[in-house]
């Protein structure tokens, strides 16, 4: 049975439901809505109350001309019946075309296999104009890559994916979350279970990953310069768009799924394509300025390479966060110096785009012998980053979230 957890949910339609986009019925649904929360989340209530409740609130959607959010409604109401992940995932992608965004977090319970999910509504920013046409400026994105035959895969990512993240990165800073305690980025307890989430960026950002994490990586390791260009909204924007581009590329290679076709070079492939590609994109996007998209990748790159080597990071971050970075030393973007790692701006983001056409080229032929060449020449820890690591301090301990995991299900 899928139990419907809404901390927070008044707090998102506070925030956004006097959106001009909205008529003044689709404004009243969204009151109502809230005030439901109650019925739809006590766990004391029995399931066919919730459910009924659920049904309830999608006729009402419908009638106040939400047809998506309708829809996505009666396909939890459905899921929740039969237990149907999938069909909440499905009606998650359609919701994101809806002016209103109500989004679903499922995931199979290890107590009882039965899975749950939380459920956040939302209205999209009609003053955010840039996100309506993300999906085609993300196309056009991909094709500045090479090579040209790296396509985005667009039947793996909803097209309102961002706006999606745009909501999350703005609308919960005092959402409490319902989760379990959990590590952000790296969120443990539900990793095994979906493979991947989408976190609250700026709640995780809140909760400590920037102020208490990255920057103090950044404030060792990298000269003056980059740390005054360090900046928690950039990492908030890097975060969201490195889980977009992650999808860009081929998903599938001569009849064979890319994990097979590239072993155990997969994951530390696909994580780098992501966490450079999104640099690029926030720079063709035109969302941050260089100097601060640079030092906040830095940033982030080193403090995940220390929370590998120190800490309780994936370990196919070791390889993927050392090819950035000396890829980048390598190839001229990064200088290592006594006070600090100085960057070239314009190198380094040259350094950034070869990288990432090298990758992607390696997940469009499925080479996994060009991809563990890769990671043999440029995925390990050298004396350069030895000496760079021993002047960080330890990783700090998680502190309490503060966030929501939006997740999407296993593939």
């Amino acid at each position: 049975m899928v139990t419907l957890l809404s901390a927070a949910l008044s707090t998102l339609i506070d925030v956004h439901w006097d959106c001009r986009a909205l008529t003044p019925p689709q404004r009243q649904w969204c009151e109502t809505f809230a005030r439901a929360a109650t019925t739809l989340t006590t766990p004391a209530a029995p399931p066919s109350v919730r459910i009924d409740a659920m049904r309830a609130q999608a006729a009402a959607a419908r009638a106040a001309e939400l047809p998506l959010v309708a829809t996505y409604l009666e396909r939890v109401s459905d899921a929740a019946a039969g237990g149907d992940a999938v069909a909440a995932e499905t009606a998650l992608r359609a919701a994101a075309h809806s002016p209103v965004l109500v989004l679903v977090r499922v995931q199979k319970a290890s107590a009882d296999a039965s899975p749950f999910g939380d459920v956040i509504v939302g209205v999209r920013d009609p003053d955010d104009a840039w996100l309506l046409s993300f999906q085609q400026r993300l196309d056009a994105f991909a094709r500045t890559l090479s090579p040209a035959s790296a396509a985005w895969d667009k039947g793996t990512v909803p097209p309102g994916v961002s706006a999606i993240g745009d909501l999350v990165a703005r609308a919960g800073a005092s959402a409490q979350s319902t989760a379990p305690a959990s590590y952000p980025p790296f969120d443990a307890s539900l990793r095994p279970v979906v493979g991947r989430s989408w976190i609250h960026w700026k709640n995780m950002t809140v909760a400590g990953w920037f102020e208490r994490q990255v920057k103090p990586a950044g404030v060792a390791s990298l000269d003056g310069a980059a740390v005054r260009a360090l900046d928690g909204a950039a990492l908030s924007r890097w975060y969201a768009l490195r889980y977009v581009t992650s999808d860009l590329g081929p998903k599938v290679v001569n009849g064979k799924p890319l994990q097979d076709a590239l072993g155990d070079a997969w994951a530390p492939i696909v994580i780098v394509k992501a966490d450079v590609t999104a640099v690029l994109a926030s720079q063709w996007l035109r969302r941050g300025s260089l100097d601060t998209d640079l030092a906040t990748f830095l940033g982030v790159t080193i403090h995940t390479l220390n929370d590998v080597v120190r800490g309780d990071a994936p370990p196919q971050h070791r390889a993927s966060t050392c090819i950035a970075l000396n890829w980048c030393l390598r190839h001229g973007g990064l200088v290592a110096r006594k006070n600090g790692w100085h960057i070239a701006p314009r190198a380094m983001l040259a350094s950034l785009r070869t990288l990432a056409s090298e990758v992607l080229a390696i997940e469009t032929a499925g080479d996994r012998e060009r991809a563990a060449k890769l990671i043999a020449e440029y995925g390990t820890v050298t004396p350069e980053i030895q000496t760079m690591l021993d002047r960080l301090p330890p990783p700090t301990p998680p502190k309490a979230t503060v966030h929501y995991d939006i997740l999407e299900s296993a593939r």
